[in-house]
């Protein structure tokens, strides 16, 4: 058994406009570089075909799960925890890239701190994880999240938690990973930044892919507004 699951939902998207197919091989080349002791749990939900990453895949210990249907983030996510077996699991997204020593550094708070049960890096997608002044591994205080693009769990976290929400999978993950550190926060799990590793991330590739600007800002409201529905 490894000691770090790496699950990756993926999506073949092969045009002039975003190849996710390429995005996933270099994620896959990333964590091979920059990784030791894990296995990835690759969620293969159609689309285009690539034989780039079944090849890739070969070269590096991994779990492949091919799905007849898409089942998007929240529900392909679900689908590798079935099957995880690990003391450490991350949730990636398939157009984020590892960087040196970036499993040891997600580990390290969720081993230092009492009852931390997720982790999370600084980022380069513009989100709040990338306009954060912290340059150091802190906890966050309540209400805070961190976003599930590259996320590190302990199994004791996630045995108590259980799966996310799949009432959120037709936002495109929106809200799931808002909605489970809220419910991590109330059964009093901590959340660590870990602003020492930045994590490179293009981020909301597929979903771009399917649609516009303006539905993706409609499903974002739509999703909080879930969410404080299902915390209130």
């Amino acid at each position: 058994m490894s000691t770090y699951d790496i699950i990756i939902p993926h999506y073949g998207i092969a045009n002039a406009d975003v190849n996710t197919n390429v995005l996933a091989v270099n994620c896959l080349e990333s964590i091979r570089a920059n990784s030791s002791d894990y296995r990835v749990i690759f969620i293969d939900n159609g689309g285009d075909p690539s034989e780039d990453i079944r090849r890739f895949l070969e070269t590096m210990p991994h779990l492949l799960i091919r799905n007849t249907d898409n089942l998007r983030f929240v529900r392909s996510i679900n689908q590798g925890l079935m099957v995880s077996t690990a003391p450490y699991v991350v949730m990636m997204n398939n157009d984020a890239e590892a960087a040196p020593g970036w499993l040891e550094m997600l580990r390290t708070p969720l081993d230092e701190f009492r009852r931390c049960g997720i982790s999370g890096p600084r980022s380069t997608d513009g989100g709040w994880q990338t306009r954060t002044p912290i340059r150091h591994t802190a906890i966050l205080p309540p209400g805070h999240m961190l976003a599930f693009f590259c996320s590190m769990f302990t199994r004791a976290c996630l045995d108590e938690l259980g799966p996310q929400d799949e009432a959120f999978s037709p936002y495109e993950g929106f809200g799931g990973d808002d909605h489970y550190c809220a419910i991590a926060q109330r059964k009093n799990w901590s959340l660590a930044l870990v602003g020492e590793l930045v994590i490179p991330h293009k981020r909301r590739t597929t979903m771009r892919a399917f649609h516009s600007e303006e539905e993706i800002k409609a499903m974002q409201v739509e999703a909080l507004a879930e969410v404080k529905k299902k915390l209130a």
